[in-house]
């Protein structure tokens, strides 16, 4: 299993992740805004992060520039969500590699999904760290 830390302000959705990752068997942690995500991944050191774009305190952008800017967390892998609006465009591979983040997914979700992503990225993080799968239950 691995520790996950949430961050988004919307209670609802934090639930449904939270719900979604502790059924997976990981440990999970939620924060409600970017200045408390930061203050959970010193304190947590999380294996992953998801992490809203839109927060009150410190958006997800001003989150992902302190966690890339610093040697101490640059490698834990965030996953974004981002909400899509008529009046926003879909994000892309471009729009992912210029925020510096290793996935993104778009809200509404569907929770099996964002499940999948994160496995996908928890083994490509322990891959390429070599530490193999035995330390965590990844499905």
């Amino acid at each position: 299993m691995a520790k996950i830390l949430i961050v988004d302000d919307e209670e609802d959705i934090a639930e449904v992740i939270r719900i979604t990752l502790e059924t997976s068997g990981h440990i999970v942690q939620t924060a409600s805004n970017g200045a408390e995500g930061l203050t959970f991944v010193k304190k947590i050191e999380p294996d992953l992060v998801i992490l809203d774009v839109m927060m009150p305190k410190m958006n997800g952008m001003q989150v992902v520039e302190i966690l890339k800017g610093s040697d101490a967390t640059a490698h834990i892998p965030i996953l974004m969500l981002t909400a899509v609006t008529k009046n926003s465009l879909q994000p892309d591979e471009h729009w992912r590699k210029k925020v510096g983040v290793e996935d993104f997914m778009s809200k509404p979700f569907e929770p099996l999904e964002l499940r999948d992503r994160v496995d996908k990225m928890l083994k490509e993080r322990y891959r390429e760290k070599g530490d193999g799968f035995t330390r965590y239950r990844i499905g």
